[in-house]
Order: structure tokens, then C-alpha cells, then sequence
């Protein structure tokens, strides 16, 4: 298998071309002087044809109509109305904080995808909303707000991961950090597990179990990986992550590997016995893409495509000077795309690290997820539909 390093060429003079046409782009920042710095979000989820739905800090949750762009609803998690202040209800802090960007991006939905969970990190608070009824509370869990005052004394950590009609979710008390098994209809608690001792987290970090097989996985603030039985109650096995799970965690699993990215170090673990196979430092946040059994990895200037089951470098890329990766990139139809900063899109061959072509764009885009053929944008400031062409025009580099 080759390891070769490819240097990657932007040419001012590149032929460009409407490879990739804005459908339409929705607002979906409450006021325009919010500072939002997005992680990576589990985000947007498509519905339905008429429907696409992004949460977009600060506490909201938008609808809007996945053919023409328009905005259906605007729901604020305290289910006021919304009035474009900076009235941010009961459950959110008095003073608004000088960063939104961590306070809620990623959210969990059923199989269905009418009822979608997530937390406000800074109270600690699950919502679940109806997604066929304009968005609206359905339950409150953890906090004082919370519908079962079982859960009061309790701060989920994330969103949960749901299976059928149970919602698993990770909380900490004054004590213990705990699985909760939730029923995803009411909100109410079946079961709690206790996984480790209770650490300090930080508020704007996220922790949900994964789903794996017949397993879930839990990342712990202990630096552990809790394999628990998807009844929610055996522990399986514990491995120790090298670095505290206190920065940004992100992670994909299949039925024989769990690849994490925690403060710059991939590290790959294996499901059944949760023991360490490899582990690469010295990476970045973005981007953090799978394709098959290759893990692409990197930084905003350089790629590294790492062989999932044995460690083995596939390929890396080196961006050329003054051109960088400005978030994180998708599969779609066969091929990598990276968004970059000179408001292009690379298209690359995700088996081989070689370039399929140049996309050019009429704006810098933001994280990108492919759905339904179709490429979503997530910026700061909106949610953008694209249509990418089948086959980019290639730069006159590649000519």
C-alpha cells in the first residue's frame, strides 16, 4: 500500500466554474451581534421534503422548508415566543455569555425523526422537541427544570444517543458520573448506572454514548472509555484514553473500531475488548472524515489518511502556502470535499489522496454534510443548500 505525499496546487488562474449552486441559504442567527463559534455539529438534519432542521445557538431551533429555503419557525428552547431579543428564558444563565458557539450544535433524533433531543451545556438541561409540530417542547429533563424530579439534582453532559423508544444520555451529580436510560416519549428516567467518580467538566464540552452493536460506548472526564451492555446496566470494559476529555471529543465507531480525536491525538481502540490498537498525535480538529475503512485526519494544512484496522498511512497531502482548510469536510458521491478558505471546494479522491477537481463557489462555506444528495453548509451565520456537479471542472493545474 503506498504512502506518498501529494502537494496540492491552488492556481489563482483555475478554471472555475458554477459547480457548486447555492439552492438557497437561511439565516439563522437570532441577532446579528452574537458571536457564534461553531464545533463540529451533528447538524442539520433533512425530515422531510418540506423540512430541514439546524439548532443555532442562542437557544434556537430552526425549521425551514427543504425546497425553497424559507423559514417555517423559530423556536427558542424556554417555548416563548420569539421576539428577536435577548430574553433567553428561566433555563439559560442571566447574563448572556460572550461565546454561544459550544451551547448547543449537536443533537440526537429517533428513528423517525419527529422528536429531536439536545442540552443546554450551560444549565445542564435536555430538551426534546416535536419536529411535526413546529418544534415545541415536548419534555424537559436534568435541571430544575426538569419534568422528573428524579433527574433535578442531576446535569445531562449531551445530547443522548436514542434506540427505539429509550434515550441513553450521560449526567453527572455532586458525586457520580451516570448513564441514564430515559424513555424518549416522556422524558422520565429507567434506570441510572454509575460509571466512574464525578469530575469537573467543562461546561461547554458535550459527552453522549455511541451505539455500537449491542453496546454503548461512554466517554468518561476520567479519561475513560466505558463500554456498558445496551440494557444500560453491565460495564463491559474500561480503557484509558491518553488525553482528558475536557477539549474537543469526537469520534466514529463500526462493529470492530472506535476512532477518537481528542487535543490533536487519534487513537483507535477495539470494540470487543476496548484494548488500544493505534494511536497518531500531532492532528488538528479538522478535518474528521470516514470513508470505509480509512480515517482521514488533519490539520488546516495537511491531510493524513490512516489504514483503521492496522495504523498503516495510506496517503498524506500538503495544502500550498496560503490556502487552508476552513472546516470540516464530507463524503459525497464518491469523494472527499474540503471547504478552503479561498471559497472553493476540493474535491479529492478519498482511496488515494489524488485531486478529482476544483468546485468554485461564490462564498466561503462552513462545515459541510451530505444528505439526500445533496450538500448542506453550516456557517456562523446561516444554514446553505448546494448542488454540487457530478464532475468538477478541473484547474489548469490538472489540465
Amino acid at each position: 500500500m503506498r504512502c506518498a505525499t501529494l502537494f496540492l496546487l491552488f492556481v489563482a488562474s483555475a478554471s472555475w466554474a458554477d459547480d457548486a449552486t447555492i439552492i438557497w441559504s437561511v439565516p439563522g442567527m437570532v441577532t446579528s451581534d452574537v458571536a457564534i463559534a461553531f464545533p463540529i455539529a451533528r447538524s442539520p438534519v433533512v425530515v422531510n421534503e418540506r423540512l430541514v432542521v439546524t439548532v443555532f445557538p442562542p437557544n434556537c431551533l430552526l425549521g425551514s422548508d427543504d425546497r425553497f429555503g424559507k423559514r417555517l419557525w423559530i423556536f427558542p428552547w424556554d417555548n416563548a415566543p420569539f421576539d428577536g431579543t435577548y430574553e433567553y428564558g428561566r433555563y439559560s444563565t442571566r447574563r448572556a455569555p460572550r461565546r454561544w458557539g459550544n451551547r448547543s450544535t449537536s443533537f440526537a433524533t429517533n428513528d423517525t425523526n419527529s422528536i429531536l433531543a439536545c442540552v443546554d451545556s450551560e444549565s445542564g438541561t435536555m430538551f426534546a422537541f416535536d419536529l411535526e409540530h413546529e418544534g415545541r417542547v415536548i419534555w424537559r429533563a436534568f435541571g430544575a427544570a426538569s419534568d422528573d424530579d428524579s433527574l433535578g439534582s442531576l446535569r445531562s453532559l449531551g445530547p443522548p444517543c436514542i434506540i427505539g423508544d429509550r434515550a441513553f444520555c450521560l449526567a453527572t451529580s455532586t458525586q457520580d458520573f451516570l448513564l441514564i436510560d430515559l424513555d424518549l416519549n416522556s422524558g422520565r428516567s429507567r434506570s441510572q448506572t454509575r460509571l466512574s467518580a464525578a469530575r469537573p467538566t467543562h461546561r461547554t464540552v458535550q459527552f453522549s454514548p455511541l451505539a455500537a452493536g449491542a453496546r454503548l460506548i461512554c466517554p468518561c472526564p476520567t479519561n475513560e472509555l466505558v463500554a456498558v451492555v445496551n440494557t444500560g446496566r453491565d460495564i463491559e470494559w474500561r480503557a484509558v484514553h491518553q488525553k482528558p476529555l475536557t477539549s474537543m471529543f469526537r469520534t466514529n465507531v463500526d462493529d470492530r473500531f472506535i476512532v477518537t480525536l481528542c487535543d490533536g491525538v487519534a487513537t483507535c481502540f477495539d470494540l470487543g475488548s476496548g484494548s488500544q490498537i493505534w494511536s497518531r498525535q500531532g492532528l488538528g480538529l479538522n478535518p474528521f472524515v470516514r470513508s470505509g475503512n480509512t480515517q482521514i485526519l488533519g490539520s488546516d494544512e495537511q491531510l493524513v489518511a490512516i489504514d483503521i484496522p492496522t495504523g498503516n498511512e495510506r496517503w498524506n497531502a500538503v495544502m500550498d502556502s496560503g490556502t487552508h482548510i476552513a472546516a470540516n469536510g464530507t463524503m459525497h458521491n464518491g469523494n472527499l470535499l474540503l471547504p478552503l478558505t479561498n471559497e472553493t471546494i476540493q474535491s479529492m479522491d478519498a482511496n488515494t489522496g489524488d485531486r478529482t477537481g476544483v468546485i468554485g463557489s461564490t462564498r466561503r462555506l462552513g462545515h459541510l454534510f451530505s444528505m439526500q444528495g445533496f450538500v448542506y453548509s453550516l456557517t456562523q451565520s446561516d444554514l446553505v443548500k448546494l448542488e454540487i456537479a457530478d464532475h468538477p471542472v478541473p484547474s489548469k493545474a490538472e489540465q
